[in-house]
This record gives C-alpha cells, structure tokens and sequence, in this order.
C-alpha cells in the first residue's frame, strides 16, 4: 500500500499555515512548496522544496522523489514569472 503524502504549494496568507497545522496534528506526511519570489516567513524547521516557475519539469521530478501523491495550491502568490521552460 502507497503511503500519502501531500505536496501543499504554498503561497502567501493564513490558509497554507492552517493545512500545516492540520497535518502536524494528524500525522499526515507533508512537504511545503515554495516557489522563489513568494515571501513566506513561517517556514523555519518544516520540510520545504524551493522550486522556480519557470522549471515545472525539475518541481515534478522532485514531488516522485520524494513520493508526494498529492498536491494542494493554497494562498496567493505575488512572484512573476518570467518564462516556463519544459
């Protein structure tokens, strides 16, 4: 049986800090998403993957690596893309 894990691409506001909170109280594997140009300042001591915009192909290689099967967007994102490279 595959094991869950949940990527949580993490953009500003209250809500990703409340899905972390969420699955720290319930046990649930996590890794956070964040995406350069996204100030998050509440991610000393969890498990996080930087990740660019522009490199969707490195990000999704990295989620298999690290076995997340699941993925959730939550919060705003203020960062500019400049361009996507597959």
């Amino acid at each position: 049986m595959q094991t869950t894990c949940l990527a949580i691409v993490a953009g500003s506001g209250d809500l990703p800090m409340k899905i972390v909170e969420y699955c720290k109280k319930h046990h649930l594997d996590f890794r956070i998403i964040h995406f350069e140009g996204v100030e998050l300042n509440w991610l000393d001591d969890l498990p996080v993957l930087t990740a660019k915009y522009e490199k969707p192909n490195s990000l999704f290689a990295s989620l298999k690596e690290m076995g997340c099967n699941q993925v959730v967007f939550a919060g705003a994102e203020a960062a500019k893309i400049k361009s996507i490279k597959v």
